[in-house]
């Protein structure tokens, strides 16, 4: 987002409806192009006749109307140089507690079953993302075991849906949307924090001491993915990647 719409947002939030700090999120919510323009947001016009497309660019807001009777159809899509893009969208929902459309760290594990088929600097952008993720997982999997979170990963048998593979069918993302965490709404895909006080409840690990007021001592730790597996998908990016450089 510009930073004058997000300064602009955020006014408007305070002003008119600030109980809600995901206003520019709604769909319901719509601002007036002269209010934008006059504070330096830069706003563009079109009339999409039939048989056109028109594309909206990431981090950019849209509206329209129809002149009369209508059939018209939306779709997303992202060319694999959206990773980075998607990224900072993740950090935004989280910090807002918005559910994402899909899984964006299931998006970034399924994309290393295509490295041939993306560019060099897709598969840089893509190794950045799993590195950060690599060491989260190792950063916190580690504070939450030593700090009385229980690691039950050699009894606890968890579905295959639940794991990294080359597409994302519906019925992966269907399980994915039953594993939100309970404060941040982001996917709990590579693991989970559970606690014995709740049967439905999860957390991801950053978000642990926040879903209950249980100490660690009574949660436990759910694991699709060892860290060990992480590091080995991290590893066959880079090696991808030095193979083209070195060729």
């Amino acid at each position: 987002m510009d930073v004058s719409l997000s300064i602009l947002t955020s006014d408007l939030t305070f002003l008119s409806i600030a109980y809600c700090y995901i206003s520019e999120h709604h769909i319901t919510t719509q601002i007036s192009p002269s209010t934008l323009l006059s504070n330096n947001v830069p706003v563009y016009k079109t009339r999409q006749e039939a048989g056109q497309f028109i594309v909206t660019f990431p981090q950019a807001y849209h509206a329209g109307f129809s002149y009369g009777f209508n059939c018209a159809e939306a779709v997303n899509f992202a060319t694999a140089d959206w990773i980075q893009h998607g990224s900072v969208s993740v950090v935004d929902y989280r910090l807002k507690g918005k559910r994402e459309v899909f899984s964006f760290d299931r998006l970034l594990f399924t994309l290393t079953y295509h490295l041939p088929e993306l560019s060099l600097e897709s598969c840089k952008m893509l190794l950045r993302e799993l590195e950060v993720l690599q060491a989260d997982e190792d950063y916190f999997r580690k504070l939450l075991y030593s700090t009385g979170v229980q690691d039950v990963s050699k009894v606890a048998q968890l579905p295959n849906e639940g794991r990294m593979a080359s597409e994302i069918p519906e019925e992966l993302a269907n399980y994915d949307d039953q594993r939100m965490c309970h404060t941040c709404q982001h996917t709990c895909f590579l693991s989970a924090v559970c606690c014995n006080c709740s049967e439905q409840a999860v957390s991801c690990p950053r978000c642990c001491d926040f879903m209950c007021g249980c100490p660690r001592t009574n949660k436990f730790m759910l694991e699709w993915h060892t860290v060990a597996e992480v590091e080995a998908v991290v590893a066959m990016t880079r090696e991808h990647i030095a193979k083209i450089e070195s060729s």
